[in-house]
Formats: C-alpha cells, sequence, structure tokens
C-alpha cells in the first residue's frame, strides 16, 4: 500500500515525466535520402530477368526497399538512366549503408554475374551528405554510377494555381476546394 507522501510525489512528477518525454520525442529529427543513378551494359544484351534492387539498410537491421526494375534488353555499352527515388527516415533509426543486389543474364540458363555491393556510409551524425559512387552494379560496367545524398526532410505547403488548397495531416493528404476570394 502506497502511502500519502508516495502519491503527492507521484503525481508531482507525473507531468515532468511526460514533459521529457515528449521533448525527447521532439528531437527526433527526420531525413531524405535520394538516390539517382545509371546503369551502363557490359558485355552481351542482359535478357532473361537480369534485374537491379537497391536497399536502404536501417541502424535497427530492418531493409527500406528505394527502387528495383528489369534491365531487360541493356546492350553494351548503352547507358539507362533511371529518375530519382527518395526515401524519409529519422535520427533515431538512420540509414547506415545501401544494399544494391543486381543480375545480368545472357540467355535464360546462362547468368553472367549477380551479386550484391554494399556502400557503407560514414559512421557518426550525418545530417548533409553527397557523393558519386561506381562499380555498385555487379555484372554491369564499372562506369555505373550511383548520386546518393542526404538532406534535412523539409515541410512545405502549396497553393495549386486552381486555389484549391492542400490539407496535409499524420496520416495522409487530402483536396479540398477552398472559397475563393472574391476582390
Amino acid at each position: 500500500m502506497k502511502t500519502m507522501t508516495q502519491r503527492v510525489l507521484l503525481l508531482l512528477f507525473l507531468p515532468l515525466l511526460a514533459f521529457t518525454s515528449r521533448l525527447s520525442a521532439q528531437n527526433t529529427a527526420a531525413y531524405e535520402l535520394t538516390v539517382d543513378y545509371a546503369i551502363m551494359g557490359f558485355g552481351r544484351i542482359a535478357t532473361c530477368e537480369s534485374n537491379y534492387e537497391i536497399n536502404a539498410i536501417m541502424q535497427n537491421g530492418s531493409t527500406n526497399l528505394i527502387a528495383s526494375g528489369s534491365l531487360d534488353g541493356l546492350n553494351d555499352g548503352e547507358v539507362w538512366f533511371f529518375p530519382p527515388q527518395t526515401i524519409t527516415f529519422t535520427s533515431d533509426n538512420p540509414v547506415i549503408r545501401i544494399a544494391v543486389w543486381s543480375k545480368r543474364k545472357t540467355s535464360c540458363s546462362k547468368t553472367a554475374a549477380a551479386g550484391e555491393i554494399d556502400y557503407l556510409l560514414p559512421v557518426g551524425n550525418i545530417t548533409w551528405f553527397d557523393v558519386n559512387v561506381g562499380g555498385l552494379f555487379t555484372g554491369y560496367n564499372l562506369e555505373s554510377n550511383m548520386h546518393i545524398s542526404i538532406k534535412p526532410a523539409s515541410i512545405s505547403t502549396a497553393t495549386p494555381a486552381n486555389g484549391d488548397v492542400i490539407n496535409i495531416n499524420r496520416t495522409g493528404s487530402t483536396l479540398y476546394s477552398s472559397p475563393k476570394a472574391e476582390h
């Protein structure tokens, strides 16, 4: 059975505990990791489910798929450019490495090369980071390149030209029409 003093102390320190928890939650920062890349063919044409996959490996061991796709039809010396892909992560579970898995088949029964190559991000607090890395795609020309950048995530509000307003909340975004001001 608790004494009256213990109850009073608990009631006094409970708000302080809640406030401290709230402050530590506010210290978690969000970051964006963006990759854009170009893959150059090597040897014979890539066929029969030649593909790639790019994953972000997080500090807690989880994996976040950044991009994947087919490379069927990529010829020797030909370069395919891919649009930038972005993921968001938080400072309490940062990205520690980028894992790139790729496979090049020269026929449906012959795999010319397959494997994973990882790029380890520098240790420590990375708030801004920008690097170009070559040779990450197994079985493809070493001139294949990946541009990796990390920056703080920005929150922006936009008002489309037609006067509609975008309402952004934690669960998603909804579009609704706002009354237009009369001049």
